[in-house]
């Protein structure tokens, strides 16, 4: 283990003035990464060259809920002498580790524990998980595994005649209750540990086999301890761990400190970035930095100012403590780890606006009453998508200039461009509730809308988030929660007029679509500290989304992007008005999608203003972005909102990661025109106010007949409660019907048979409705969700 060595031989030197006489659990391997043979060890640590007093032990305890507080493995200690180093080591024989100089180690005599004298109990290796680990002398000698500490089950230490030294509890998530009785808890069942009112909890996301003190740390807290999972043999330490500043070492030595920091003072002439996380910072003059910097524990001291600047960064892997004053400018980054001391520092953003429109912000720092809206500017508002949305979804938009702040909730504030929060930055696992409200007087297409935040002073990885297919490893559940998408808000002009061209970024798995204002953003797969954005929750109910430390990007944070692809085969299409309103749509091709939705690939519609917006269907739902198998022939129905008549034009932005052969048709089912894409990048063409008009179909490698279907799919135009019908041909007309989702009849008309090319039909905007044409071709079936 790095530095065990050349400090275990300073150690030897100075022994009687760097060990302390406390009685201490040093280090423990109880399940190696492969065979548990040969490969287990534990370690304690006191006075150098002194003798263990009599009935003094090395006790394993029971955690898991069927025997609690049992002992199922104890180590007899009297008598034994440390070395001169301070530590006392027990070994297995074969074992592959070297020894620190000056370390007392006694090693069995088999290839198991059965053969050390000292073992009681009659397994032949320690127990596994979940279990306490506690370094007792008690006052009379423990005779077997019948002992039971916790006679009543209630989590507390009820035997008598037991003095406990030390104590670290190891649990994992196999019961629904597990028990702890250490001074410190690791746990992997965040809902159901039960242990001492005293005892620290630590939550984490695994079952560990591996447990070390800091250095010559002397506390119960998650700066004293370090604990990991194992891979491999004798002890390769995993990314899953307590302190990420040694996640993938390897256990090589024992009988000595590990984990051991050097010391670093910054007077104003060190050079920072030789600073690595095996080393402890102490900030001794004022710095500023946009450098990317890293450290164990940070030290800034009384009277002294530590600036991280824009695009610069630090992890703080250990303790961060601020005697004098921590800045991070808008676009800095700070890391902090769940567990680990820290202390307030302040906070900075420039957000997208000055003047009247909005943005989209949250909190970095962990929730007071003194951190409200009011720190956002006059007018701040949260987003409630329990509230009935009404006819324009202002309802749902609620004052919260005096609201205290939740962390990973969203907010939308105007006026106030620089925004600054001092506290404790957010670090560990955060949850945010999220809803799906039902109820007739909620459309379906505004359901589920949730506004959230990036909780931590870093930026996060968007595809983390929402584990889209190829996301890494991150184990969170929200992909059974929220859709794979989320929503910027792009304000083109609220300044003026309320919904005035402004617009959402949506982006996904396949890539992102733009607002009014792409020539000035562009998204690229990270989401920016105190950034706030749309998620859709899937389903009716409520649930809640998880932010965790493993979403965090490093860099990545800085204003320009306040608002990584994979390369991907699409064709960006807009849609544009001759008075200036402008939308996106991205298609995209790929192996791994279908025709029908697919979470990653398919982001919906959330419409940002009344004036102009364009959009593909799946099922009748509204799609900003949509994926598509990668298939010739491929066709996709595309639809547009008017909010006046006039004339539009229809671009293609770009075609990305195709052949050049690949082509591209455009038809035009109101004026049976085929525009053949490979030719022309734009058109133009008249249409009427009004939405829901689904008038082009798209398709990739085959030509349009001009006769494409013009009766089975007519093009439909929603105004003013009725719905538009144009058949584009003479169709012979028996009459309609119109269902809501489950099928119940709303109303039907019966008429003489007549040939007709267009016809209104009324419909109920309060409801999903399933319109039913019938001709003398058969019924024409199609779903609505309507926006007005």
């Amino acid at each position: 283990m790095y530095l065990k060595l050349l400090l275990s031989l300073v150690l030897a030197i100075l022994v009687s003035s760097t060990v302390s006489a406390q009685l201490l659990i040093s280090e423990v391997l109880f399940a190696p990464g492969g065979s548990d043979d040969s490969n287990e060890f534990f370690e304690i640590s006191g006075t150098a060259n002194s003798t263990i007093a009599a009935n003094t032990y090395l006790v394993f305890i029971e955690g898991d809920s069927d025997d609690p507080g049992d002992v199922n493995m104890a180590f007899d200690l009297s008598g034994q002498t440390f070395g001169s180093n301070g530590y006392l080591v027990f070994t297995l024989t074969g074992n592959s580790y070297s020894t620190a100089a000056g370390a007392n180690e006694i090693t069995s005599t088999t290839a198991n524990w059965q053969g050390l004298s000292q073992t009681i109990g009659t397994s032949s290796n320690i127990e596994d998980l979940s279990e306490t680990i506690l370094l007792v002398t008690t006052s009379s000698a423990i005779t077997g595994t019948s002992d039971d500490i916790d006679a009543d089950d209630d989590g507390e230490i009820d035997i008598s005649g037991w003095t406990i030294h030390d104590s670290i509890s190891l649990l994992d998530n196999d019961d629904a209750n597990e028990y702890g009785y250490g001074s410190i808890i690791y746990t992997n069942n965040s809902e159901g540990t039960i242990h001492p009112a005293a005892s620290t909890v630590i939550t984490v996301d695994f079952n560990g086999g591996y447990v070390s003190r800091i250095g010559q740390s002397t506390g119960s807290t998650n700066n004293d301890w370090f604990y990991a999972s194992t891979s491999n043999a004798p002890a390769d330490i995993n990314s899953s761990s307590s302190d990420q500043a040694f996640s993938d070492e390897t256990v090589t030595e024992v009988g000595g400190p590990s984990y051991v920091f050097s010391a670093v003072t910054y007077t104003g002439t060190e050079v920072l970035t030789n600073v690595d996380k095996t080393q402890n910072l102490a900030i001794s003059a004022d710095v500023s930095t946009s450098d990317d910097l890293e450290c164990h524990n940070l030290v800034i001291n009384s009277g002294e100012t530590f600036t991280i600047e824009n695009s610069g960064s630090i992890k703080v892997y250990g303790s961060l403590t601020i005697d004098g004053t921590m800045i991070v400018e808008s676009g800095g980054t700070l890391w902090t780890f769940g567990g680990k001391d820290a202390e307030a520092a302040t906070f900075e953003r420039n957000t997208t606006y000055a003047d009247g429109r909005y943005s989209f912000v949250g909190s970095p720092v962990a929730s007071n009453a003194s951190i409200t809206g009011s720190d956002l500017g006059n007018i701040v508002f949260s987003y409630d998508e329990t509230a009935d949305y009404g006819t324009d979804g202002i309802a749902r938009w609620k004052n919260a200039a005096s609201d205290q702040l939740a962390v990973g909730v969203g907010y939308a504030q105007a006026f106030q461009e620089v925004i600054s929060f001092t506290g404790v930055a957010n670090s560990g696992t955060i949850t945010v509730d999220v809803t799906h409200t039902t109820g007739a007087a909620t459309l379906s297409a505004n359901r589920g809308w949730n506004l959230v935040s990036n909780p931590y002073p870093a930026a996060i990885e968007a595809d983390e988030l929402l584990q889209l297919a190829g996301a890494g490893s991150n184990d969170n559940t929200n992909d059974q929660v929220i859709d794979g998408a989320i929503y910027l808000w792009d304000d083109g002009g609220s300044d003026e007029a309320r919904g005035d061209n402004g617009d959402y970024l949506t982006w996904n798995a396949v890539g992102e679509v733009f607002g009014p204002n792409a020539t000035t953003k562009g998204f690229q797969g990270q989401i920016r500290s105190m950034q706030g954005f749309f998620v859709r929750m899937t389903n009716a109910g409520t649930g809640t989304i998880e932010f965790n430390e493993d979403m965090r990007a490093t860099g990545d944070n800085n204003d320009g992007r306040f608002f990584k692809e994979v390369p991907q085969q699409t064709i960006r299409l807009s849609l544009s008005s001759a008075d200036g309103f402008y939308n996106q749509i991205l298609i995209g091709y790929r192996s791994d999608a279908t025709e029908g939705k697919d979470r990653s690939f398919d982001a919906m519609k959330l419409i940002g203003n009344d004036d102009l917006q364009f959009y593909s269907y799946i099922d009748g739902e509204k799609y900003a972005i949509q994926g598509l198998p990668d298939e010739t022939a491929m066709t996709t129905e595309l639809g547009f909102d008017a909010g006046t008549s006039g004339e539009y034009t229809l671009t293609v932005e770009v075609i990305e990661g195709m052949d050049s052969d690949v082509q591209f048709y455009m038809m035009d089912k109101l004026t049976n025109e085929v525009y053949d894409l490979s030719q022309i990048s734009e058109f133009t063409f008249s249409a009427s106010a009004g939405t829901d008009q689904n008038r082009f179909v798209l398709s990739r490698g085959s030509v349009i007949s001009s006769t494409i279907e013009n009766i089975a799919a007519p093009v439909y135009q929603y105004v003013n409660g009725e719905l538009h019908v144009n058949f584009n041909v003479s169709v012979e007309v028996y009459g309609y019907s119109v269902l809501d989702i489950s099928g119940k009849l709303l109303f039907e008309k019966s008429m003489q048979s007549k040939k007709m090319q267009r016809m209104t039909i009324p419909v109920d905007q309060q409801h999903v409705n399933i319109v039913q044409l019938k001709t003398s071709e058969g019924t024409i079936s199609r779903k609505f969700l309507f926006s007005k």
